[in-house]
């Protein structure tokens, strides 16, 4: 008798499956008995899109130990490109795409936030990362963004594109966990890395310059911080959270305040491999 779970696996490559799917007999004629499906986050049972049997073998992973025949789901993200230009939405977009694209995803872009409102679409993305500093949302691209998250979507994003982004949306600014306020420093700093144990700064130095716009932030005390930098101004300094994750529901956010410029993370390449490393882990590939 066939069982019909929804689980979280990894195949050989490393790849997280979220999968909806049949415990079926190790039996090679009872194989392509059975019919799968690939799983949507928050409904998987209504959201589900059927598969028949007659796939080919090349469609399907099968873990004898587990005796789970699945079907194989490749990672998908949806960027949001738009608001300020000066932050250049089009090349950071451009930048980050190509590097998921370079682990293995599959990623859409959209130039407008009306897609937010198209909640089965969106559920189906393993990541959300805006770009889009200031702008505004609908009150249903607003529900349909917390939810996709809350579901288990992963959300992350850089300095104003998401730091930035949707000013006054107090329901998306504590999901982020914090947003920017200024940055009446601009010029050369340190980063920092606090927390050495994450995959995300795995490999990371404990500390490396940057230059461009420090930004200042009001941050969640209960986000977890992965690194930070020393904040002075006025005559006072303080330790200002700069990267940072936390759980939204199901899903996973990440947020690194570096990134004014495309060309900073070619000349800061440690940059440039945190904010990686961070969105991949929001995306459960890490």
């Amino acid at each position: 008798m066939a069982e019909a779970v929804c689980k979280r696996l990894q195949d050989p490559g490393g790849r997280t499956l979220r999968v909806f799917c049949l415990r079926i007999s190790q039996k090679p004629e009872n194989l392509f008995c059975a019919r799968f499906f690939l799983c949507h986050p928050g409904d998987p049972v209504k959201n589900a899109l059927a598969k028949s049997s007659g796939l080919a073998g090349k469609d399907f992973l099968f873990i004898p130990a587990a005796g789970w025949l699945v079907l194989s789901a490749v990672k998908k993200a949806l960027f949001l490109s738009g608001g300020w230009d000066g932050h250049q939405p089009e090349s950071f977009v451009s930048l980050f795409s190509g590097e998921l694209q370079k682990a293995g995803f599959v990623t859409d872009v959209e130039r407008s936030l009306e897609v937010l409102a198209d909640t089965a679409r969106i559920a189906a993305y393993d990541l959300i990362f805006p770009c889009w500093t200031m702008g505004s949302l609908t009150k249903e691209q607003s529900e349909g963004l917390l939810a996709a998250v809350r579901g288990g979507v992963g959300l992350g994003g850089i300095h104003g594109g998401m730091g930035d982004a949707f000013r006054g949306n107090l329901d998306f600014e504590w999901m982020v966990g914090g947003h920017f306020v200024g940055h009446p420093h601009v010029g050369d700093y340190t980063v920092r890395i606090r927390d050495f144990a994450s995959t995300i700064t795995c490999g990371l130095p404990g500390t490396f310059p940057y230059t461009s716009e420090q930004y200042y932030m009001m941050c969640d005390p209960a986000v977890h911080v992965l690194a930070d930098t020393e904040y002075v101004y006025e005559g006072r300094s303080c330790a200002m959270p700069l990267a940072w994750v936390r759980p939204w529901g199901s899903g996973r956010v990440f947020y690194c305040s570096l990134g004014h410029d495309p060309a900073e993370f070619e000349k800061f390449p440690e940059a440039l491999r945190l904010a990686v490393r961070g969105i991949l882990w929001a995306a459960h590939s890490l």
